[in-house]
């Protein structure tokens, strides 16, 4: 089918309603589907519907190389972090911290403009390393530690250049003694500025403390752009409203950090 057609857009709907209502347990569409169509996406270059799509299944490390031709062709410099940091963080919110890890461990090692970590020149890398290892509670999947297993964190911390340690390491490690909400809640604490770089993400780290750390929800309030844009992530009674609306966005996927104020829900950018 041509891309624009409209029996292409009724068919990818359908199919991927199908599937929502055939498994319970597919809430937004089954995984596999959606890396179909994201792989098909990504081929003709619609940034956006495959990120979409890539985001919706479990296949993080494709999601990860579309993200790195997509920033390589069309991201400012400074993006190279937030091109990632959102797909992470989104993938946290989705329930899918396996498929995080590995959509962040495949960009930070293939993306030509990182350098090799941990640690990473960019501290809002270095805070999703950390926030994906209070998830987890142990090692990223498929990475070993980068100092020997018997040093400690706050040895390895006094081999990193001060100009690019995010951290105290040795204030990491001691929080981790008292639990992985003091973690998470001193990650958040420490990398604030990183965090503040791109509004939406506080959304995604209240509700990520919520599904990982126990945190209860903040105070209710109206919940504006950026609480639609979780709630349409998420998935509710209104999925398929959603995926209506999804799928019939064509397109290049916007700059992260210049448009990300102004997005619809449905591109998840």
């Amino acid at each position: 089918m041509e891309p624009q057609s409209e029996d292409r857009h009724t068919f990818l709907v359908s199919a991927v309603r199908w599937t929502m209502k055939a498994n319970s347990e597919h809430k937004r569409g089954h995984p596999d589907l959606h890396q179909k169509f994201g792989l098909s996406f990504w081929e003709e270059k619609n940034y956006g519907q495959a990120r979409y799509h890539l985001l919706h299944s479990q296949d993080g490390q494709n999601c990860a190389l579309m993200l790195i031709e997509c920033h390589v062709n069309g991201g400012y410099p400074y993006e190279v972090d937030l091109f990632i940091a959102q797909a992470v963080l989104q993938y946290l919110c989705l329930r899918n911290k396996d498929t995080a890890q590995v959509a962040f461990v495949k960009y930070t090692e293939n993306h030509p403009d990182v350098q090799s970590g941990p640690p990473y020149v960019h501290p809002l890398l270095n805070f999703l390393w950390f926030l994906l290892l209070a998830v987890e509670g142990g090692p990223l999947s498929g990475r070993k530690p980068e100092y020997p297993e018997e040093t400690h964190v706050s040895e390895w911390a006094t081999t990193i250049p001060s100009h690019i340690q995010p951290l105290p390491i040795m204030e990491i490690e001691l929080r981790l003694q008292r639990g992985r909400v003091a973690v998470f809640s001193i990650l958040c604490e420490k990398y604030q500025a990183s965090i503040n770089r791109d509004p939406s993400y506080r959304e995604y780290l209240d509700q990520i403390g919520q599904l990982f750390f126990g945190l209860p929800p903040p105070p209710k309030q109206s919940q504006g752009l950026f609480g639609n844009l979780l709630q349409s992530i998420m998935g509710d009674d209104g999925d398929e409203d959603s995926l209506q609306q999804s799928t019939s966005s064509d397109g290049p996927a916007p700059q992260p950090s210049s448009q990300s104020a102004t997005l619809s829900p449905v591109e998840l950018d």
